[in-house]
């Protein structure tokens, strides 16, 4: 998922109760900090491109996690010395596993059982950059005007976890078209795959091949195409 998602999670989540125990300002700026804090392997990479730390690799790991909320946690305590331990650890936890999910339900998915395997979880439920999503985020902001500030961040995280579900289902409508599309004209592929497109759920790009051919769909439900 884009940087932007990811830092507008992490706030969400600062503003959505902790800023009562952790103020305004921490509650924020340690919600996004923890929401970003798993790609910082990408400095790692582009200091040692050959080494073993790769993007969304171990950072994004359930071992990484462990250890990433640890010492995001410690970091944010350096600046915030009055920030209670309990609710900034809960924090940074909620953070920095919401951007391991994100990352989790694009195409690109996360070596989440890293170092134990390489083997990437890939949803594949949301386009990298999903613009319906980022309209949610933003719209507590305005919200919190006409309503109270908890509520109004809340309530969109609730909404979110809804649309990202039904996204999660529109994928299974998609690999279902892309079946019955391929039995329709009789092609016995040995592989198939169904990945988001701009514009997801709606829109979905499907491949198939076998050993001799391969096949590209795009779909944009609830049509199946039949050509």
């Amino acid at each position: 998922m884009d940087t932007l998602t990811h830092g507008l999670v992490g706030a969400a989540i600062g503003r959505a109760g902790f800023q009562e125990k952790l103020g305004p300002k921490c509650a924020t700026i340690g919600g996004i900090f923890a929401a970003e804090a798993a790609d910082l392997d990408v400095v790692f990479h582009i200091i040692a491109p050959d080494g073993p730390i790769v993007h969304r690799g171990i950072s994004h790991s359930l071992t990484g996690m462990v250890v990433g909320v640890v010492l995001a946690t410690l970091v944010i305590r350096l600046f915030a010395k009055k920030a209670e331990w309990i609710p900034l650890f809960s924090l940074v936890g909620l953070g920095y596993a919401s951007h391991v999910f994100l990352d989790s339900v694009t195409a690109g998915g996360v070596a989440l059982f890293a170092p134990f395997t390489s083997e990437r979880m890939a949803l594949s439920w949301l386009f990298v950059v999903d613009l319906c999503l980022l309209a949610l985020l933003i719209s507590p902001w305005v919200l919190r005007k006409f309503m109270s500030e908890i509520k109004a961040f809340r309530s969109i995280l609730i909404v979110c976890a809804l649309y990202i579900s039904m996204a999660g289902f529109a994928h299974g409508v998609a690999e279902a078209s892309l079946e019955l599309t391929l039995t329709k004209h009789q092609i016995d592929a040995d592989s198939r795959y169904v990945m988001p497109a701009p514009f997801a759920p709606i829109r979905w790009n499907a491949v198939a091949f076998d050993e001799e051919n391969y096949y590209q769909l795009n779909l944009s439900l609830p049509h199946v195409p039949t050509e």
